[in-house]
């Protein structure tokens, strides 16, 4: 059984050309009686193996048909009926729901893009795949009653993360090491680490001369990769010569990667990690990142 806390409309999304809304000056979007509304800003969140049922996204009001269309952009999550693109319709109230979403494997982290009329109204809205089990563990960071959760079930939720991670707490996660080989092997727990949980996300180099190593690094503010530099670096992703092109480790905003001659370590935030937000080795071409490292 779902149960909803509570679920607003938070405000016109899309007066085009005001901060927040992605369609382009001029375009079509709204006639004079039309607006668009998102009714929650909360992430997705469901356990593998299992899918979200369909919920109330959107609140429209217009004065002509619109076509609205949501699509999977990255990541293994799918709309239930294995499609990454569905178009939508609005309900005789008003509403435009999300279609359930079937999870992708553990860990899978995807995002939703939302165009009316052609126009892409955002592109954030997140679905993380969590462990079996993992959804539990969240009444254990903060209250189920809390503000944070739009929608809690046994399998899923819909969280509001800012207030989610303002409820849980500055704790720590676990540290993990890993073999630099990117194949994830050998994961092995190594205690406590505190870290915040909010950015950047942050590589400390435990090694002389890092790039002498064959290390490069996606920096926080730029797609273009930059040789690694000793102490540290904010950082999005770690590339090395010897992994080739087709791998890279994902570095989230709430985590530090240490790195070491014997492999990479990662201490993230306990909060955002429930969340899904970890350190991952992932294919950076499909993220849109560059594929190869320098």
């Amino acid at each position: 059984m779902v149960r909803v806390f509570s679920i607003a409309l938070l405000g016109s999304l899309c007066a085009v050309g005001s901060p927040g809304c992605k369609a382009e000056e001029g375009a079509e979007i709204a006639g004079g009686e039309t607006s668009v509304q998102r009714v929650h800003h909360g992430s997705v969140l469901i356990e593998e193996r299992f899918a979200a049922p369909e919920h109330d996204l959107l609140w429209v009001r217009a004065d002509r048909p619109l076509q609205i269309e949501f699509a999977m952009k990255q990541g293994q999550a799918t709309f239930a009926g294995g499609e990454a693109r569905q178009a939508v319709s609005v309900s005789s109230d008003g509403f435009v729901r999300l279609p359930a979403i079937q999870a992708g494997p553990a860990h899978d982290e995807s995002f939703i893009e939302v165009s009316v009329d052609g126009a892409v109204l955002f592109d954030d809205l997140r679905v993380a795949t969590l462990p079996e089990g993992a959804v539990a563990q969240l009444g254990e960071l903060a209250a189920p009653s809390s503000d944070a959760f739009v929608a809690l079930s046994d399998r899923f939720a819909i969280v509001d993360e800012v207030v989610f991670a303002d409820d849980a707490g500055w704790s720590g996660k676990r540290v993990s090491s890993e073999d630099d080989e990117g194949d994830g092997a050998g994961i092995e727990a190594r205690g406590l680490c505190v870290r915040a949980a909010w950015g950047p996300g942050r590589v400390e180099w435990s090694i002389s001369n890092p790039s002498s190593w064959g290390y490069s690094v996606k920096p926080e503010t730029t797609t273009s990769l930059v040789w690694a530099a000793s102490p540290g670096q904010d950082i999005d992703g770690i590339y090395n010569s010897s992994w080739g092109c087709g791998t890279a480790y994902k570095v989230p905003d709430s985590c530090t990667a240490t790195v070491t001659s014997s492999g990479i370590s990662c201490c993230c935030n306990a909060a955002m990690a429930a969340l899904g937000h970890v350190c991952a080795w992932v294919n950076p071409g499909a993220i849109g990142w560059a594929n190869c490292p320098l």
